[in-house]
């Protein structure tokens, strides 16, 4: 949640407040086809697995 909250907040201030030319000319809809998969993602996605280390 942590993760899908921080992606939203940094779209939000890359768009409104700093102005990145990109992301403010975009149109909602396009904004939403680019984020809401990743955002879907973070929610409901599996999580890699990781090989761990061992020490003998």
């Amino acid at each position: 949640m942590s993760l899908a909250a921080s992606h939203l907040a940094g779209l939000v201030i890359g768009r409104h407040i700093l102005g990145v030319a990109p992301l403010a000319r975009a149109d909602i809809e396009q904004l939403v086809a680019c984020v809401a998969p990743v955002i879907q993602h973070y929610l409901t996605g599996r999580l890699p697995v990781v090989a761990t280390a061992r020490t003998n």
